[in-house]
């Protein structure tokens, strides 16, 4: 009896009940993405936040005092490269929907590659930010590429120079983002083969080039 309870608990769902579960899943992950892009596309220096305890002024922030605190601490340990941050949640978002689309279709791309991949990817970008891209005249916290940025980028700038910090940094953000989103930045037929399974409709050559369709010529009576 005990063996039966059990094997009824361990059931799978229902493939109706699971895809529910993934669409509440896939809401809540667009919610958050809109809300993390609203928080940073508005932030304001003048805000009371993490690191500055505000000017008296009203909030700016559109995401209320929570979105001003959370703007201004992923601005100042990243810099801009915090905006890595939406378009790692746009590809989640894509993928999910993808999930709930097509629940069938299984991805040989292990959740823990991935999340390194984005791990390379936001640090190596924000380090590059301060190397290259230190005049920007952005509104932040900090400066350019945040606390992280600064801390990696002096470092690597002692051991290896100017030029050999950036070349190293380069080659990680292009190793990062291939690991993190699946894809060869060198060679496109990856990418090409994602959008194609991504959308049945859409196909595409090896080149990544959309293939015209076929037309039948009908011929007359």
């Amino acid at each position: 009896m005990r063996g039966a309870a059990a094997r009824r608990d361990a059931a799978p769902l229902s493939p109706r009940f699971a895809r529910l579960v993934r669409e509440s899943i896939w809401f809540a992950i667009v919610a958050v993405l809109a809300y993390v892009a609203l928080i940073l596309a508005s932030y304001s220096p003048g805000d009371p936040a993490w690191s500055y305890s505000g000017d008296g002024s009203p909030i700016v922030n559109r995401g209320g005092a929570i979105g001003a605190w959370l703007a201004d601490l992923l601005l100042y340990l990243f810099g801009i490269s915090a905006w890595w941050l939406v378009v790692a949640g746009v590809a989640i978002t894509i993928a999910s929907f993808r999930r709930i689309a097509h629940p069938d279709l299984e991805t040989d791309h292990p959740r823990w590659l991935g999340t390194i991949g984005f791990a390379l990817v936001l640090v190596s970008s924000s380090a590059i930010e301060v190397l290259r891209f230190w005049k920007l005249g952005a509104a932040l916290p900090l400066g350019p590429g945040g606390a992280i940025g600064d801390a990696l980028g002096t470092m690597l700038t002692r051991g290896l120079g100017y030029n050999g910090a950036t070349l190293l940094l380069v080659a990680a953000f292009l190793g990062g983002f291939s690991l993190c989103y699946w894809t060869s930045v060198i060679d496109p037929e990856p990418l090409a083969i994602s959008m194609s399974r991504a959308s049945p409709r859409l196909r595409t050559t090896p080149h990544g080039i959309p293939a015209t369709p076929s037309r039948r010529t009908i011929s007359a009576a």
